[in-house]
């Protein structure tokens, strides 16, 4: 038979009879023990087709806890977010309820979570118990990892932007702690969608594990060369790894990028691209990374030149970077070039220090003569 022909079962025929007034049993409930007993004896296979609150019509001391094998992912959603089933409320039964989810094979599991997204949708449910739902985030999480190793970034897209979606406001410190580290960088990045889709049902603590759990994802395939970065902009490879969860300040970004690979991956910024990163709030705290940056980055001179300075601090910190290099310059054209172009916008962010003894030590002649 069809699905739709044993629902039809169900509706047409068993439960119109079992809930007839006029019956001398009234719901067959007589010569049946429990639960269980009168569930098979009555609707047999078709049970799985009949909804949990027409169940509870036809037998008024049906408890679906104690029936729990013979339920369908969609009657365990349903009884999990019915009001009078006490289960939201409940962590304890709760995880009693879920362990026979948990239990099933990945079809039957994505299953539930569809049938528990469009009960909840029925219903006009947009969030549950916070406490529910990192319960239900961790248990399923923690039966997925024996199958992360073999999911395609598809996968990760299906359970993080649909089946867990409803759950991810959910999170706590250690949930993505579950995660392993060595998935592809396509795949990490259909997992911060999904959280990027509920960013706005996050609290900033909860942000905050985001980000630091993509940070620390990112130092780790750094550590194995950054194989999944491949070409284009640097930079914004990273902010579509971060999206809308922060952006590393400069040490971090420079923490994030193999020794090896720093000329390249450096030089695949734009102009544009540097200014926007480097005036960002809370960018630039320590000067010697900024000067790791530009005695690195291939278009420094070209970034002094034509960028505008928005901040007089980082202009002063990028003044201290470069400044020995404009005071070595060992030609007529190449002082010109610093001080009449290059350290056009910086030059009034000079400070005592710059023109002190100490650094004017190693200066040229022909820088001297032009200060």
């Amino acid at each position: 038979m069809k699905v739709e022909q044993k629902q039809l079962v169900f509706t047409s025929f068993i439960f119109p009879f079992l809930s007839r007034a006029d019956l001398p049993d009234p719901g067959c409930v007589s010569n049946t023990s429990g639960s269980n007993n009168w569930l098979e004896k009555n609707l047999g296979n078709f049970s799985n087709y009949a909804p949990l609150e027409q169940i509870k019509i036809l037998n008024a001391n049906f408890s679906s806890v104690a029936v729990l094998r013979l339920l369908s992912s969609e009657q365990k959603a349903q009884l999990i977010l019915q009001p009078d089933s006490g289960v939201l409320g409940n962590v304890s039964l709760l995880r009693e309820v879920f362990s026979s989810v948990t239990s099933l094979d990945l079809n039957q599991l994505g299953s539930f979570f569809t049938a528990f997204n469009q009960t909840a949708i029925q219903m006009n449910m947009t969030s549950i118990p916070s406490a529910i739902s990192d319960t239900i985030l961790n248990m399923t999480l923690l039966d997925l990892v024996p199958h992360f190793q073999s999911f395609s970034p598809g996968d990760f897209a299906l359970w993080f932007q649909t089946y867990l979606s409803f759950f991810l406001p959910g999170i706590g410190p250690n949930t993505l702690l579950i995660i392993p580290m060595n998935i592809s960088c396509d795949s990490y990045r259909e997992i911060v969608k999904g959280l990027d889709n509920v960013y706005s049902d996050l609290s900033a603590t909860q942000s905050n594990t985001v980000f630091n759990y993509t940070q620390d994802y990112l130092k780790y395939q750094s550590s194995q060369g950054l194989s999944c970065y491949g070409r284009g902009s640097f930079y914004m490879f990273l902010k579509q790894m971060f999206l809308n969860f922060g952006f590393p300040d400069l040490k971090a970004f420079i923490s994030l990028i193999p020794t090896d690979r720093q000329a390249e991956l450096l030089g695949s910024i734009s102009l544009e691209e540097l200014s926007e990163f480097l005036n960002r709030p809370n960018t630039v705290i320590d000067g010697s990374e900024l000067c790791t940056l530009l005695n690195n980055y291939n278009r420094t001179n070209q970034y002094l030149e034509m960028e505008s300075v928005l901040s007089s601090a980082l202009a002063s910190h990028t003044l201290e970077c470069v400044w020995p290099r404009a005071l070595n310059a060992s030609s007529q054209a190449d002082v010109e070039q610093w001080f009449n172009a290059t350290l056009v916008h910086y030059l009034p962010y000079l400070s005592s220090q710059l023109i002190s003894s100490v650094q004017l030590s190693g200066a040229s002649c022909l820088s001297y003569r032009k200060l």
